[in-house]
């Protein structure tokens, strides 16, 4: 399907994905029951002290979940500034599956607490390398506002094989970037994907099977201070790139970084993904399950239609986030 196809088939079908989604409580989460197409939608919910009282949780994640190919589809949160909160520190570190009975592990959701060992073909081209990256979708550092959030972070369903360069530079600085640009915005919606396509340079396995994203992407849809609605992506290829010393080795790292950095539009990003109504979808679940609880005006956050409707992105707004 060409460029225009897809991107008419986006916003035509975006209009009917208003649909309720059913859900079961698990541990304080949910998960839902899986769709004909073999995806899981549901919400992760932690405390929030600052805007809850003891023991009362809120949702703080979106999940799309591809049971079939057992990864993330997408991650999206509502940042403002409660988001800003550091009150923990990044030590909880302890990954492990979502307990949920839709879910069981091996079968349909990656067991990511034991790391993703790579091949020997994998492990010539990572060196020093051993494994892959364990790459959070939604990160750890926009939910320090409570330790509870930060654990949520940990789960399978937000966490893919990613390549640890990648992971560790130039995505990094994407996540950092983002969390600068929007200290400055009342509430804006991120969303984090993988591309549908595997990586079929390094894998598509690791050495235990699990599937390889051939790139992560991230989409940012906020009101700038005219009052106009942006959505700016950024796609980080996740092909591996040596850390080792070397000119061939600096130049593809370079290469990466530039690539990783560079502003994109949302119409870019719907080319990498087989079923791009799930991002519209995605926008509209997470305008109606994260803002309640909120302190928000709604009328300075941009409308689920508005993030799915606005496909291009102006030079002005890409000399802003290349800064």
């Amino acid at each position: 399907m060409g460029t225009s196809s897809k991107i008419k088939m986006y916003w035509i079908l975006n209009l009917a994905v208003t649909g309720s989604i059913v859900v079961n409580i698990v541990n304080g989460d949910t998960c839902s029951r899986i769709d004909k197409n073999g995806v899981s939608t549901f919400t992760l919910r932690a405390e929030a002290p600052q805007l809850l009282k003891p023991g009362e949780e809120m949702n703080i994640i979106l999940i799309q979940f591809d049971t079939v190919r057992k990864l993330p589809i997408s991650s999206t949160i509502f940042i403002d500034k409660l988001n800003q909160i550091k009150a923990v520190n990044r030590s909880f570190e302890s990954f492990g599956p979502l307990p949920c009975s839709e879910l069981p592990v091996m079968t349909r959701q990656q067991n990511c607490s034991i790391g993703y060992s790579m091949t020997q073909s994998q492990l010539a081209k990572a060196k020093p390398r051993w494994t892959w990256d364990r790459g959070h979708l939604t990160p750890v550092n926009p939910m320090r506002f409570s330790e509870d959030a930060v654990r949520k972070t940990f789960y399978c369903v937000n966490i893919a094989p990613q390549d640890s360069y990648t992971n560790q530079k130039p995505w990094k600085n994407v996540e950092l970037k983002v969390e600068s640009k929007l200290r400055r915005i009342d509430g804006a919606f991120v969303q984090t994907g993988l591309c549908s396509e595997d990586n079929m340079v390094d894998g598509p396995l690791t050495y235990r099977g699990w599937r390889i994203p051939n790139c992560f992407w991230k989409l940012i849809c906020y009101k700038d201070s005219e009052g106009g609605v942006q959505v700016v992506g950024f796609i980080g290829q996740n092909t591996l790139i040596s850390n080792e010393k070397g000119e061939q080795n600096r130049q593809a790292q370079a290469v990466r970084f530039e690539e990783t950095l560079t502003p994109r539009s949302q119409a870019e990003v719907l080319e990498l993904v087989s079923r791009p109504t799930l991002i519209a979808r995605a926008w509209s679940t997470a305008s109606r399950r994260l803002l309640p609880q909120r302190k928000v005006v709604k009328t300075k956050v941009p409308s689920a239609n508005e993030c799915a409707a606005t496909l291009s992105l102006p030079t002005k707004v890409v000399a802003e986030w290349s800064r």
